[in-house]
């Protein structure tokens, strides 16, 4: 056998050698990619690719205080998979709220709201509204009474009455008697009873949603002068609830006494910002929830704060049980799944084990050179 032929039968076994060796090795590494897709849900939850959905359950009902800053978002969805939105935070919170809204609350169903809620127009509630007018589809649209606003309220208004006049979208009013029935579930305004008031906080619709068992009251910014005297009027009878947002982020001028002695609820909620100008909640208000508890034997000054916990979600199932869970931040997601890494990267290792390796003159010589280096050492 001529030098040539042994040098080109050295290069083959060589090639082959490594060849095999590259193959078990990716083989090895895709079907170590391949097993991980049944461990798919623990993986994404480890790398933070999807938040654990475990509670989420086709039967419960979900009720989001979704972490806006200083500012209110509720998402609230029903036994039918019909939702609702009330108030949409500050311009500055858009991204926030947006990427929650599509990856956790719609993370399964269409981009439907079927109630969109503004409960006045000052701009950490009204903040998002055109966006979310203009890039989701709304069935219904309840506004405030206000007349009279910023300039950005005031487009907000005129978009809104030109959508209803083309049909895109049906535009009712926040007003005291308003319903909204959906079996055997039920969200009542209690408030506003008329048409104008002075301080634009006044406009905020105070509403009693009844998911079955769970009763929980949402306040916009209405005032303890105001709004919940007509809310505590709305009924004749005490009516106990489980879960209160408290009015204007926890503000001193609003969660009176009376208020929390008519709807005696067993949690509260604020929706602020951490270390915010306005210094919500109140000492004032903290003071009344404490008096509270020590009166009626409640809890409500160990409340959850989206300053603290950041996206508060309940968790409503048919006999009424309440569960409680807390997203950090919904930016610290990426919201992809395992499946779209490890399938590709088992495709391009299967690929590549199966390509016959090669070698050139050049790379042959190095591999000499080194092999005899080796051997003389």
């Amino acid at each position: 056998m001529s030098t040539t032929s042994k040098q080109k039968k050295k290069k083959w076994q060589w090639r082959r050698a490594v060849s095999v060796k590259r193959l078990c090795l990716n083989l090895c590494f895709a079907s170590l990619l391949l097993l991980s897709l049944f461990f798919t849900h623990e993986i994404n939850i480890f790398l933070k690719f999807q938040y654990d959905y475990s509670n989420f359950s086709t039967s419960t009902y979900e009720v989001h205080f979704v972490d806006v800053g200083q500012g209110d978002a509720v998402l609230i969805r029903f036994s039918n998979g019909k939702t609702m939105l009330v108030d949409s935070g500050d311009e500055s919170a858009k991204a926030n709220l947006t990427n929650y809204i599509d990856n956790v609350f719609f993370r399964n169903s269409k981009n439907i709201f079927n109630y969109v809620v503004l409960t006045h127009g000052d701009s950490d509630h009204m903040g998002n509204m055109a966006h979310i007018i203009n890039n989701y589809t709304v069935e219904t649209f309840y506004a405030p009474m206000q007349t009279e606003g910023t300039s950005k309220y005031l487009a907000l208004t005129q978009e809104l009455k030109n959508k209803h006049n083309e049909n895109e979208i049906q535009l009712a009013y926040n007003i005291a008697g308003v319903e909204i029935v959906e079996g055997n579930e039920k969200v009542t305004w209690l408030s506003p009873v008329k048409e104008t008031y002075e301080n634009t906080n006044d406009f905020s619709p105070i509403m009693l949603v009844e998911l079955i068992a769970c009763k929980i009251l949402l306040t916009g910014d209405a005032t303890s002068l105001t709004g919940e005297i007509e809310a505590c009027n709305f009924f004749i009878d005490r009516i106990d609830i489980d879960i209160l947002k408290l009015g204007h982020h926890g503000s001193n001028t609003s969660t009176s006494m009376l208020f929390l002695e008519t709807f005696t609820p067993e949690i509260a909620v604020i929706s602020c910002a951490l270390h915010n100008r306005y210094n919500h909640p109140s000492a004032g208000t903290l003071e009344r929830l404490a008096e509270y508890d020590q009166m009626y034997n409640k809890n409500l000054s160990n409340y959850f704060s989206t300053a603290e916990k950041g996206n508060i979600i309940f968790h409503i199932n048919t006999n009424g049980n309440l569960t409680t869970s807390f997203l950090d931040n919904v930016n610290n997601y990426t919201f992809i799944s395992w499946i779209y890494i490890a399938l590709p990267a088992s495709a391009l290792l299967l690929t590549v084990a199966f390509i016959p390796m090669k070698i050139n003159r050049t790379e042959w010589k190095k591999l000499q050179t080194k092999k005899r280096k080796t051997s003389k050492n």
